[in-house]
C-alpha cells in the first residue's frame, strides 16, 4: 500500500490564517483550542486542495481574508507539499481578485477605506491550480490528494437533498476515476444544451428531430455514469455493513439504495442504454413540456435503508449521524482498496457528537490511515493511550505556534 499525506501546509490570507506553514505528522494530528479560532478553516484548507472545493461555502469571496485587503488585488493561496505514489508533489490553489472594484466609503477625516460588511462583495475572482508549480486545470487536481471529510453536516445527508447526495458520490468516485470525473463533466454538459432545445422545441423554434443526435450522446454517457455509480455502491455496500456493525454493536443491516428514474433490469452498460432510450421516448412529450431533461443520473437519488426503513425519513438524529459515520469510514476503505492508496481523513469536531464506545472505535478505525487530521476543543476526548502516539497543534486566532 502507498503511503499518502501532507507533510507541510502553508497558508496565506486564508480566512483567518495572514501567513501559517505547519509540518504535520503521519498518523493523526489533533488540532486544539477554543470554538471560532481557525481550526475548522485548516481542515477547510486542506479539503480545497484534494477536491477543489470548500465545504461550508459557494463563494470564493468568503474565502480570502481581511487581511488581503491591503493587497493590490486580494488573494488567498492555499499550499500542500505531500508525499504520494510518485514522491513529493506539491499542490497549489489559488483565489485571486481578478477586478480593482472594491467596496469603497468614506470615513470621518473623508479618506476612502474598505468598508467591513461587505468587503469584498464588489470583486470577482478566479483560481489558479498549480501542481509542482505548472498551471493545471480543475479536474487535473481532483484526485491528486484524495481526501475523506467527516463534518457535523453529515447528519443531514440522508435527509437532505437529493443534489447534495449525488454530489457525495460524484466527488467520492471521482477522486478515484478521472475518466468517470470527464463523462460527468461532458454529461452535465449535453443536459445543458439538451434542455435548451427543448425548450426551443416546446416553443416552437426547433424540431423535434434535432433530439435524435442529444438522445444518442445522453444515454451514451448516460449510460456510463450510471454504470459506475451502481458498481461503486455495489462495493460501498460490501464494506459499510461492517463499518457500521463495528460502530454499534447491534444486529442491525444498513444498505445505500440507489434510486434511478429510468427502470433497471439488467445492469450491464448496453443493457442500461436500451432501458434509458425507452424511457427517453416514453417521456419525451412531458420534457419537451418542461423544458428540461427529467430522465438520467442527474436526477437520480441514493436512500439510506437501516433494516429496510429509510433513516431520511424515520431515523432520529443518533441514527442519522451513526450511519454517517459509518458511511464515511466505508468510503475511505473504498478509495484504499480501489486504488490501492489511502486517503487523508479530516475529522471536524466528530468526536463531540459520539458516545464513548462510538469514539473509541472512530479512533482505533482512523489510526490504520496514513494520516488523520482532527480537531476538538478538548484533549480529553482523546484516550490518554491514543493521544500519545498523536502530534498535537493549538489553535489560537488563526494562529498555530511552531
Amino acid at each position: 500500500m502507498v503511503t499518502i499525506y501532507i507533510q507541510r501546509l502553508s497558508l496565506t490570507y486564508f480566512r483567518n490564517y495572514q501567513e501559517q506553514e505547519v509540518d504535520l505528522a503521519r498518523g493523526i494530528n489533533v488540532l486544539h483550542g477554543v470554538n471560532a479560532q481557525g481550526k475548522t478553516n485548516f481542515l477547510e484548507a486542506c479539503y480545497l486542495i484534494g477536491t477543489t472545493r470548500a465545504f461550508r461555502t459557494r463563494f470564493d469571496r468568503e474565502l480570502i481574508g481581511w487581511g488581503a485587503a491591503k493587497e493590490p488585488l486580494p488573494y488567498a493561496r492555499v499550499i500542500a507539499n505531500t508525499q504520494q505514489a510518485s514522491g513529493a508533489t506539491e499542490l497549489e490553489v489559488v483565489i485571486q481578485a481578478n477586478s480593482t472594484r472594491p467596496n469603497l466609503q468614506t470615513n470621518h477625516d473623508h479618506e476612502n477605506v474598505l468598508s467591513p460588511p461587505g468587503i469584498y462583495k464588489d470583486f470577482s475572482f478566479q483560481r489558479s491550480y498549480r501542481i509542482n508549480k505548472t498551471r493545471r486545470r480543475t479536474a487535473d487536481m481532483i484526485g491528486e490528494l484524495r481526501i475523506v471529510l467527516f463534518a457535523p453536516q453529515d447528519v443531514e445527508l440522508a435527509k437532505g437533498s437529493p443534489t447534495q447526495r449525488r454530489r457525495y458520490i460524484d466527488l467520492s468516485i471521482s477522486q478515484i476515476n478521472k475518466r468517470y470525473l470527464q463523462t460527468l463533466q461532458e454529461y452535465n454538459r449535453i443536459i445543458t444544451q439538451r434542455n435548451s432545445l427543448l425548450r426551443r422545441i416546446r416553443d416552437q423554434q426547433a424540431n423535434v428531430a434535432q433530439l435524435g443526435f442529444w438522445n444518442k450522446e445522453l444515454v451514451e454517457l448516460g449510460s456510463s455514469v450510471l454504470f459506475t455509480r451502481l458498481e461503486m455502491l455495489s462495493e460501498l455496500n460490501a464494506i459499510i455493513k461492517s463499518t457500521h456493525a463495528n460502530l454499534i454493536n447491534e444486529a442491525k443491516t444498513i444498505f445505500v439504495d440507489y434510486e434511478p428514474t429510468l427502470e433497471i433490469q439488467d445492469k450491464k452498460v448496453a443493457a442500461l442504454e436500451e432501458s434509458f432510450q425507452r424511457a427517453l421516448e416514453v417521456n419525451q412529450s412531458r420534457e419537451i413540456a418542461a423544458g428540461q431533461t427529467l430522465i438520467g443520473p442527474h436526477r437520480d437519488d441514493i436512500r439510506f435503508l437501516l433494516d429496510g426503513i429509510d433513516i431520511g425519513i424515520y431515523g432520529s438524529r443518533g441514527e442519522n449521524r451513526t450511519v454517517a459515520v459509518a458511511l464515511k469510514l466505508a468510503e475511505a476503505e473504498y478509495m484504499r482498496t480501489i486504488s490501492g492508496e489511502a486517503p487523508v481523513l479530516l475529522l471536524d469536531d466528530v468526536l463531540s457528537e459520539l458516545d464513548l464506545n462510538r469514539q473509541a472505535h472512530l479512533l482505533r478505525a482512523i489510526s490504520e490511515y496514513d494520516q488523520a487530521i482532527l480537531t476538538t476543543t478538548d484533549l480529553n476526548q482523546i484516550p490518554s493511550d491514543v493521544i500519545q502516539g498523536t502530534s498535537s497543534y493549538q489553535v489560537t486566532n488563526g494562529v498555530i505556534p511552531d
